[in-house]
């Protein structure tokens, strides 16, 4: 039997970001133009991501109102 080493990763666990809390007159294409607002294509990808991290408002249109006090989880910004 040769021996073996178990490599672990130093880095510390990456906390997630606490959620957005919507108030009135947010949507998907708002929040994403907030965050990226010169790049619409990056805003289309990251509505799309919005989406895929939130059940709650996958089916909302991009300038759809998100009903206030609605918990949003910001996806990871250096995917974009």
């Amino acid at each position: 039997s040769r021996p073996s080493e178990t490599l672990l990763d130093p880095r510390p666990a990456e906390t997630p970001s606490p959620p957005l809390v919507t108030v009135p007159g947010d949507s998907l294409a708002s929040i994403a133009t907030a965050i990226y607002p010169r790049r619409q294509a990056v805003r289309d990808a990251y509505v799309g991501a919005i989406r895929a991290a939130n059940p709650a408002v996958a089916g909302l249109g991009a300038q759809d109102p998100i009903p206030p006090g609605t918990a949003i989880t910001l996806p990871e910004l250096r995917r974009f």
